[in-house]
């Protein structure tokens, strides 16, 4: 869950800015001239495309639910009277499950229309995917009680 996390953050405090800056940096990238120096570098090769910031919805519309639950799972640890009152083990276990099946649905969506995803996207899903798999030997099927009564 550490890549989830990662990228939790980073959707968090860079896709919005550079969404929201998108037509800002069109502006500039339509205006930029490439200097007469030699071996000048040429700004061209990284400029964001419409399919860049299409994918870079995309990114952000899938973290978003990993950002929701992340935040609720902190809960109100220094609040006093409200210790513990989120991020109990039942809570994370669920959100897993969640998450992982967020992650499904997205896969699940690739695969019917892989056209409208680009590569960087299709890729970052499944590596996601798989480290979720890897990383996690907790089986999320309820636990069976055991009665204490004779």
């Amino acid at each position: 869950m550490l890549v989830l996390g990662v990228a939790c953050n980073f959707a968090d405090s860079l896709y919005p800015t550079v969404l929201e800056l998108r037509n800002p940096l069109e502006l500039y990238q339509s205006r930029w001239i490439m200097p007469d120096t030699p071996n000048a570098y040429d700004l061209r090769q990284d400029f964001l495309t419409p399919d860049d910031f299409a994918t870079l919805e995309k990114f952000k519309k899938l973290l978003k639910p990993f950002k929701t639950l992340t935040d609720k799972l902190q809960g109100n640890a220094n609040s006093k009277g409200f210790e513990g009152s989120y991020g109990a083990v039942w809570e994370v276990l669920q959100s897993m499950d969640l998450m992982f099946k967020v992650l499904q649905k997205a896969d699940d969506d690739v695969r019917k229309a892989p056209q409208e995803y680009s590569e960087y996207y299709q890729v970052g899903l499944w590596e996601s995917i798989a480290r979720t798999r890897s990383s996690s030997s907790i089986s999320l099927l309820p636990i069976k009680r055991q009665s204490t009564e004779p």
